[in-house]
């Protein structure tokens, strides 16, 4: 573009008028200009409907000189930077420049500038000068309301302080809140105000302090606030308020009655009312407190019910990302949306979701697809969500929600394709640098693509004159890198950074240490996470060190600071670590038991040279879990093992079945309703042998995933706070188990009778025999018993059938010898034809009940049950 006053102009203009298919897109939200020495910011919004209307809002902005364009993300961004943008390239997209780390930061202040309306008038700001506390006034025992004569903009918690009168011990802030308005804050504090105290309220804002009295008394409770509620999924924390007779919160100070139509629903316990409802089950409940003179009082009459959470559709985020799997963290101070996918890329759609009600739910077992609605452009994998760029351009994207075959919702959204990224600039943190003789200096230099992006790009360094000053590393492919700049002797020099026909310079001048003027801390980080995560530059530890400086601020080499050490206290003002020698490192380990944030201090001798506040932040990736049923049904156990059990009861459903024994339930803590039926004494868990039923209310579950789960899970213990989620336990009785198991045994002997088990080998009397003995063992309460003596009966009633048929068998056309002159004798005869079972098997015949035996003329003919006969030849032995 050519560098003319009228087509920047021009450029701007169409800057302004322009609109983003989504909000995604609208980064340039306003202008800011200088007339007679006094900043003035524009509203873009504002200034197009003047471009399009009377002109008088745009007319004004023109007679100031644009200083800054203010970019919804990036802040104020120096309009010569945007002017010089503006001329060097030919495709310009002032958006996407002003979003970029490719754009500079103006020096200009939100203090500085005076907003103008629609109509050119200074919209007045928040006065603070002057600010006064009119009125303090506690909410509950653990908050109280501030309340100014005057707006405010911000107010620190370092800002604020509560002190009892009198004995000045210190109340210790969580969190300073303004309201709306900006006229007035809470503070929230981590201990309990007392009743009968007075405590000063101080707020600093400048160089003035303001301090008013609280007179802190907690009353009688004059009245129950209760309202008619809908709990969704887990939920199962009945809302409320007892306030006493000046209005105070002290919900958290007293026990309610909870009296219901299902009574047994509801429990109470100071500042908590929980129910057991399931799921459709709905109840009328009225709380009730008695005074000290013995007056009830009592909330309003309300229905109480429950129903499920389940995925109804998509939530307000999206983004593109790069890995496939990977949480997307939205509420992440530094959570950026991304829409772009430059060609060549391979990123992945991401969603959140809501559940009938609005709030954010997981999807659960819902499942995605997603389309493309314009393929020329960028097409996406239909399962994974997969785009593939093809052109540059702008294309829709669809994705679907589904349950099953139901379609739920679905969400259509805008992604813009551009070029391939390619590095093409080098970014300094400093153009200059001043370093002592025989010291370093640190400086940051990161790659950018085109579109203002980091980007990989091959870098290489070198210091122009290498007695003055040396430089490392000398070279590297990275997005970012960190050059130390070393001073030889005294002297000026440059550092030349070069990345193909880039080139970018650092002046450096070495100087000669002055004398002491102070001592400097190194090393310290204001956030220590749980892991260390090098692309991310999180750390889990740090090392502290103190060096001297003179009075430019520059340190002195060679100069060792010996005995410093430091100290360590947490949020209740307990040491956590005291004079420890500054070397040694700060772990994780070293504050795990204590309360954040904390407090560092730094000594040289007995003097304080350096006090910093850290936290420590989980950046682990726990399971993602969602409770399956709020029902546990278990046999008695003197030797339970309830980890399995428990775990049964979590839907851990990002993770495939084949991993799902990497997690394991560590430790379970809850209240029991019935402690004879189940309870928990230091995670061992006892069971009572006559069995019932309980509700147990899970306050937490620990899992352990035992080794990292890609893209699901990290490695480590997880504490599940499942605040109070009630879980209803019948629990089977040592007696009724031994009874089904003594029935069971007794069916499977019954059932061996007639598959051939017990009969393989033909007639078995011993198999009906001993199902006959365990079912007659049986209580005459179990209600199959007269059944199973049913089918006992009908075996032997098969058994004597497949006896006779045997016998039968056996005899029809035999003969038999008896003694001389034994031929007419039945006994003798009788034995003789029991004879013929030589083997064994038959034992049948042996035991052969005869009805009749009739002999006549060398011939037996005998009757066997149910009138069968047969014949049998007898012969006489010689003598």
């Amino acid at each position: 573009m050519k560098n003319n006053k009228k087509a920047i102009c021009l450029a701007i203009t169409a800057a302004i008028l322009s609109t983003s298919v989504t909000p995604a897109f609208a980064k340039v939200v306003g202008y800011v200009t200088e007339k007679d020495g006094v900043l003035y910011q524009y509203d873009k919004t504002e200034l197009k409907s003047s471009i399009i209307g009377d002109g008088a809002l745009y007319a004004q902005y023109n007679d100031g000189k644009l200083k800054a364009l203010l970019d919804d993300k990036n802040g104020y961004i120096d309009a010569n930077d945007v002017r010089q943008y503006i001329i060097n390239e030919d495709k310009i997209d002032v958006d996407a420049y002003t979003e970029s780390d490719k754009a500079e930061k103006s020096t200009i202040t939100e203090a500085e500038v005076k907003k103008v309306d629609k109509d050119g008038n200074v919209i007045e700001k928040p006065v603070e000068e002057g600010l006064k506390v009119e009125s303090v006034s506690a909410i509950n025992a653990t908050t109280v309301k501030v309340v100014f004569n005057n707006a405010v903009e911000k107010l620190p918690e370092k800002n604020v302080e509560v002190v009892e009168a009198e004995k000045g011990n210190k109340m210790f802030i969580k969190e300073v809140k303004l309201a709306e308005d900006k006229k007035s804050a809470t503070v929230e504090l981590y201990d309990s105000l007392i009743s009968g105290k007075a405590y000063n309220v101080s707020v600093t804002l400048g160089e003035e302090t303001t301090t008013k009295e609280l007179a802190f008394k907690i009353e009688e409770s004059a009245v129950i606030e209760l309202k008619a509620q809908t709990l969704v999924g887990t939920e199962n924390k009945v809302e409320y308020k007892v306030l006493d007779k000046n209005g105070l919160d002290i919900t958290n100070l007293v026990t309610v009655t909870p009296n219901s139509d299902k009574a047994s629903k509801f429990t109470a316990t100071e500042g908590k009312v929980e129910t057991t409802l399931l799921a459709g089950e709905s109840a009328f409940l009225e709380l009730s407190v008695k005074t000290k003179d013995g007056k009830e009082v009592k909330s309003d009459r309300v229905k109480i019910e429950k129903v499920s959470s389940k995925v109804a559709g998509f939530g307000e985020n999206w983004t593109l990302k790069s890995t496939y799997g990977a949480p997307v963290d939205y509420k992440a101070e530094d959570y950026k949306q991304d829409t772009i996918a430059n060609m060549e890329s391979e990123k992945y759609l991401d969603f959140t979701f809501v559940d009938q009600f609005g709030k954010d739910i997981d999807k659960g077992s819902a499942t995605l697809s997603y389309e493309s609605l314009d393929a020329s452009v960028a097409i996406v994998d239909a399962e994974k969500g997969k785009v593939t760029p093809r052109k540059e351009g702008k294309a829709l994207l669809r994705a679907t929600l589904k349950d099953g075959e139901k379609t739920l919702a679905t969400k259509t959204v805008e992604i813009e394709v551009k070029a391939k990224a390619k590095a093409t600039d080098i970014k300094l943190e400093k153009e200059a640098l001043e370093v002592t003789k025989d010291g370093n200096a640190k400086v940051k230099v990161t790659v950018l693509d085109q579109f203002g992006n980091k980007i990989a790009g091959d870098v290489k360094v070198e210091s122009a004159h290498t007695d003055v000053a040396t430089v490392t590393p000398a070279t590297g492919s990275t997005e970012e890198t960190e050059l130390t700049v070393n001073g030889v002797k005294a002297g000026e020099t440059t550092i030349k950074v070069t990345m193909g026909d880039v080139e970018k310079t650092i002046s450096v001048k070495v100087v000669n240490a002055g004398d002491l003027a102070e001592y400097k801390v190194k090393g310290f980080v204001e956030e220590l996470f749980t892991v260390k995560n090098d692309d991310k530059k999180q750390v889990n530890e740090m090392t502290l060190s103190v060096v001297a400086v003179d009075e430019s601020g520059l340190e002195i080499p060679n100069k060792p600071v010996t005995g410093a050490t430091y100290t360590i206290t947490d949020a209740e003002n307990k040491e956590v670590a005291k004079d420890v020698a500054i070397e040694t490192k700060i772990i994780l380990d070293t504050v795990k038991d204590h309360k954040a944030p904390y407090t560092v201090s730094v000594k040289v001798g007995t003097l304080e040279v350096f006090t910093g506040e850290f936290k420590v932040t989980d950046n682990r990736k726990a399971p993602a879990y969602k409770i399956k049923e709020n029902k546990l049904d278990l046999n008695y156990s003197a030797d339970v093992q309830l980890g399995d059990t428990i775990k049964g009861l979590f839907d851990f459903y990002e993770i495939g079945s084949e991993k799902l024994d990497k997690i394991t339930v560590e430790k379970v803590e809850f209240a029991t309703t019935n402690e004879a039926v189940i309870k928990n004494e230091n995670n061992d868990i006892t069971l009572g042998k006559d069995g019932g039923k309980a509700t147990i209310y899970l306050d937490s579950v620990t899992v352990k995933v035992t080794e990292d789960i890609t893209d699901k899970a990290d490695k480590g213990e997880y504490k599940f706070d499942l605040k109070g989620e009630p879980i209803n336990v019948t629990v089977k009785s040592e007696a009724d188990i031994n009874a089904e198991k003594a029935l069971e045994d007794a069916q499977k002997a019954v059932k061996a009778l007639f598959n051939g088990e017990a009969l393989a080998d033909g007639v078995n009397t011993e198999a009906i025999n001993a199902a006959k003995s365990k079912v007659e063992a049986l209580a005459e309460t179990v209600t199959e018993k007269a059944g199973l003596l049913k089918d006992i009966e009908k075996a032997e009633g098969l058994l004597a059938a497949e006896e006779l048929e045997a016998a039968k068998t056996l005899l029809t056309d035999k003969s038999v010898e008896v003694a001389k002159g034994s031929g007419e004798n039945t006994e003798a005869v009788l034995k003789a034809i029991k004879a013929l079972d030589t083997e064994g098997k038959n034992t049948v015949i042996k035991g052969l009940e005869v009805s009749s035996i009739k002999i006549s003329e060398g011939t037996a003919t005998v009757t066997l049950a149910e009138g069968v006969t047969v014949t049998v030849t007898v012969t006489e032995a010689k003598a």
